[in-house]
């Protein structure tokens, strides 16, 4: 649940920095290019890593589940899918949050243009 909360998030920053929102921007390490055919743009290159992140940690669940099937008490082979879906699912959620608080210490908010676009939905 931890990692799909930091995925919609990342995938929420992205979809907002799109140009037809411009809602959010994230930060941007100094001496970055955006683009090499448009400097001056901003490609969402943590927010699109989060959600990413996320969806690598998805599958993991069917496999931390079919190791609890055990016959009568846990061998090697259930104790081996455990281990690995559990180590993988630790370490991606913990380089997720990393990154999560770099991408959210940083962003940059544009209220105005979130009253734009608003006002442009309800009419």
């Amino acid at each position: 649940m931890l990692a799909a909360t930091g995925s919609k998030i990342g995938h929420e920053i992205f979809t907002l920095m799109k140009q037809e929102f411009g809602e959010l921007e994230e930060p941007v390490p100094p001496g970055t290019v955006g683009s090499s055919t448009m400097p001056q743009k901003r490609n969402p290159k943590l927010s699109a890593g989060h959600h990413r992140r996320g969806r690598q940690i998805a599958p993991l669940v069917p496999l931390a589940l079919e190791a609890m099937q055990t016959e009568h008490e846990a061998d090697r082979t259930t104790s081996i899918m455990m281990s690995r879906a559990l180590t993988q699912a630790c370490e991606l959620t913990g380089d997720l949050l990393q990154r999560l608080m770099v991408l959210l210490d940083g962003v940059q908010v544009f209220p105005e243009r979130m009253r734009e676009n608003s006002t442009c939905r309800a009419a």
